[in-house]
């Protein structure tokens, strides 16, 4: 398993990167991240238009991607991307945006793993603060925080 930047160059553990390729996220990363949208507000809500959602998210993806600040999680090279997340650095925090895992994968730990490695690029980074907001809609997300799931 790694858990890596998805980043060119050097990363932990020996582990394998990849360049994000210019302004336009890679497909299966793009993929990942619209399926993290299934009940956003901007597919479940009809104010807003069709195709919002869409383009937010891969607009948030690239930003994430240029920043340098998205964690694939990737059981080896060969194999696919099965989950991401996006870090954003606001002030003092770091704050989590979109947290994806690939619908086939779910249920296995992956989530985890990468909330861990989002908290441990936090301390690397020395933020002081991991920051989560999600829509009390999004009952399963709510009850994974509430749960203290996460490793602080």
């Amino acid at each position: 398993m790694h858990l890596r930047p998805h980043l060119a160059g050097p990363t932990p553990a020996g582990a394998r990167s990849r360049a994000a390729g210019g302004p336009v996220a890679p497909p299966d990363l793009t993929a990942l991240a619209l399926q993290s949208g299934a009940y956003s507000r901007f597919r479940t809500d009809s104010t807003f238009a069709p195709g919002k959602l869409e383009q937010l998210y891969t607009q948030w993806l690239a930003k994430a991607l240029a920043d340098g600040q998205v964690l694939v999680y990737q059981p080896s090279a060969s194999q696919v991307v099965q989950g991401l997340l996006t870090l954003e650095k606001q002030g003092e925090e770091l704050t989590i945006g979109l947290v994806a895992v690939d619908a086939q994968w779910r249920r296995q730990g992956i989530w985890q793993a990468l909330l861990a490695g989002a908290y441990r690029e936090a301390q690397a980074a020395g933020f002081w603060a991991l920051r989560v907001t999600t829509q009390g809609a999004k009952q399963a997300a709510c009850r994974f925080y509430e749960q203290g799931a996460l490793p602080w």
